[in-house]
């Protein structure tokens, strides 16, 4: 192992910023995490992924957990009708929605899996058919500013042929969340039948904040801009299929800096992570940046099915209760990984690993696309960090050297 190395101060570009540094040094995406208010996290590198399918599940293929959860991806409300896995009358695939209205017209399916940019156009399509006499109703909601994108409307569907409906609409300022309603007959009785919905179009890689849980405008780590703090509830998502098209998960770097609210944070027994990337389709391959269960101990870590190469750092006597950068590098053609630690005014090289003992497996086919990647956080709902968190960057398919990680993590 490599021993600490002191930061010394250098001289930097006449009126550069740190945010300067860490553009200059061409970063796949980076947030600065300085934002003052809202739900759109800032991304500054600005790639926008090619059009893509947005929707998650849009063919009723996957089945939910059973019971009333018939289909994954899905919210359903029966209300006084009935919901049901159409196996026969389908559009494509082997299911579909099937949804018979009652008196009181509220039976319903929702699905929120889809994740837009603001500012981009997106088309959006599905399939539906009626039963002869009555047409089904659908509706786009944007979720994350509580407004209707198109509001509750008739398909214009009665017949008993598969038909599909088509539309666009521009995401609004602030929209990263969409909901997509299918909705019965308003004829008590009445059914109708849906499949194969597709919301496509082009998605950048900015992140999207918690509703909750989210302290905008806080100190930072000193280089003059603001941070959030966060309270154990919330996150940051940026995961979806336009960021998918840019990662890199055989070789990259990033770095992510992070403060703990109070002492008792580092032994507080729970995980918790300032950089989580996850595959949406299977748990054994992610990433990771952040605090380990053992007292006072930082870990990075990257998996890859059936390999893990994992490093802590324990502090003595305790943690750093000040800003903190870590950051990791890693290529699996050399193989090489290595992991970095920038605390209490110290630049060190935690573990240089050359190669990694147990190897290093390919990334593969394991998206990044959905809300497993986040922020400040192991997922949405577990893992939440308390405390403070700015400048968090990745590089795709490069691995940074040594000095040029030290450049980049000592402000």
């Amino acid at each position: 192992m490599l021993q600490p190395i002191l930061a010394r101060s250098r001289r930097r570009r006449i009126g550069a910023t740190y945010l300067d540094r860490i553009l200059a040094a061409g970063p796949t995406s980076y947030w600065p995490l300085s934002d003052p208010a809202g739900r759109t996290a800032l991304e500054l590198a600005g790639l926008v992924g090619a059009a893509a399918d947005t929707v998650f599940h849009g063919g009723f293929e996957t089945a939910g957990a059973g019971g009333a959860d018939i289909w994954a991806g899905w919210g359903e409300a029966a209300g006084d009708g009935a919901l049901a896995d159409e196996g026969t009358l389908v559009h494509a695939g082997s299911h579909a929605a099937k949804l018979t209205s009652g008196a009181s017209d509220n039976t319903r399916v929702t699905n929120g899996t889809a994740r837009v940019s603001p500012g981009q156009t997106y088309t959006y399509s599905f399939w539906t058919r009626g039963d002869g006499t009555n047409a089904g109703k659908y509706a786009i909601r944007d979720n994350t500013n509580s407004t209707w994108l198109v509001s509750l409307q008739t398909t214009g569907v009665s017949g008993e042929t598969y038909t599909e409906v088509t539309g666009q609409f521009v995401a609004p300022a602030g929209c990263h969340e969409l909901l997509v309603y299918f909705w019965g007959p308003s004829a008590n009785g009445g059914i109708a039948y849906f499949d194969d919905l597709v919301i496509t179009g082009p998605v950048d890689c900015k992140g999207y904040y918690a509703a909750s849980g989210v302290t905008y405008g806080v100190d930072g780590m000193g280089d003059g801009r603001a941070a959030v703090q966060v309270d154990g509830t919330a996150y940051v998502q940026f995961g979806n299929r336009g960021y998918d098209q840019f990662w890199d998960g055989d070789a990259g770097s990033a770095l992510a800096w992070g403060r703990v609210s109070a002492s008792g944070q580092w032994t507080d027994s729970t995980i918790r992570y300032l950089w989580h990337p996850k595959a949406s389709n299977d748990a054994t391959y992610y990433l990771v940046l952040g605090k380990h269960s053992d007292n006072h101990t930082l870990m990075w870590r990257r998996r890859a099915g059936g390999t893990t190469y994992a490093v802590h750092k324990v502090f003595a006597p305790s943690g750093p209760l000040t800003w903190f950068c870590m950051g990791m590098t890693w290529d699996i053609s050399v193989p090489h990984a290595a992991c970095y630690l920038y605390a209490d005014g110290t630049f060190e090289v935690v573990e240089d690993a050359d190669p990694p003992p147990g190897g290093m497996d390919a990334w593969g086919a394991h998206p990044m696309d959905d809300d497993n990647a986040v922020l400040l956080a192991g997922s949405t709902s577990s893992q939440q960090w308390i405390g403070r968190g700015a400048h968090m960057a990745y590089w795709a398919g490069r691995e940074l050297g040594a000095d040029q990680m030290r450049a980049l993590m000592v402000p």
